[in-house]
């Protein structure tokens, strides 16, 4: 039983390698696995002896780890601290099952082996956490770029309000409507980009969003609606505003 789960757990690593590194595990492992696991229903009835049984099935669970070791330590796109432990650890638990049929025969041998597996697990694990960090810091920082550069290139406004009244943000054609020449740190009062009557409008809008929020009524933050808006050499345009509020972890409005 102990093999078989060996073997089925190999193949599972395996498997998960591939699918990590995206891509699809070749049908000629799944027949491997199945190959060895039938060897051992079948020596082991046979009263074939342990090296007989546990030899084939050793060599095809290190294949399966040399291979994974091997595809970490190839890939180009991993972290290097994660894929070296990932794939070095890998490699050298393979030579550790390769010695099993061998240290079987000597029972003064296998408490440092269990050590050794132990200390091999341990390894992988902070390999693979090493690896789940960089991936999702990469794809926060990957996702980050993608929607400055949508809104550094958006034809529409798009601007980040305090609940004060503050733009803390605003995208290239915000910025040129207000008559800046460019986007810019600086905080500016939304008076800037609107006229009175429009900035009366705005306020009673955020002002309701915030009674919505204190009132627990999140199903519909979100306000549509139209108003007037400042764009330099045009004097004023009706444009449709969308406003969304972002919440702070403590539930209260960052911005809108």
């Amino acid at each position: 039983a102990y093999q078989t789960f060996s073997v089925s757990s190999s193949f599972l690593l395996l498997a998960g390698s591939f699918m990590f590194l995206g891509r699809s595990i070749p049908a000629y492992w799944s027949a491997g696995a199945a190959a060895a696991i039938i060897w051992i229903f079948v020596t082991v009835p046979a009263g074939a002896g342990i090296f007989t049984v546990a030899l084939p099935v050793y060599i095809f669970i290190a294949a399966a780890h040399f291979l994974s070791g091997i595809m970490f330590l190839r890939s180009l796109h991993l972290n290097a601290a994660g894929k070296y432990m990932v794939g070095i650890t890998l490699i050298l638990w393979g030579f550790h099952f390769l010695d099993y049929p061998f240290a079987r025969e000597h029972s003064e041998m296998l408490p440092a082996g269990y050590v050794l597996g132990s200390l091999f697990k341990i390894s992988l694990i902070i390999g693979i956490l090493l690896l789940y960090f960089y991936k999702a810091r990469a794809d926060i920082v990957r996702e980050r770029e993608q929607l400055s550069f949508f809104i550094r290139n958006a034809s529409d406004f798009i601007v980040s309000i305090t609940p004060d009244g503050t733009v803390i943000a605003a995208n290239p054609a915000a910025a040129h409507a207000a008559g800046r020449e460019k986007p810019s740190g600086e905080k500016v009062p939304l008076r800037d980009y609107l006229p009175p009557d429009a900035m009366s409008a705005m306020t009673d809008r955020m002002r309701r969003i915030e009674r919505r929020i204190e009132g627990n009524e999140r199903s519909a933050l979100s306000e549509q609606f139209e108003i007037p808006v400042r764009a330099a050499g045009c004097g004023e345009i009706v444009t449709e505003v969308m406003l969304d509020p972002v919440l702070a972890p403590d539930g209260k409005i960052e911005h809108f």
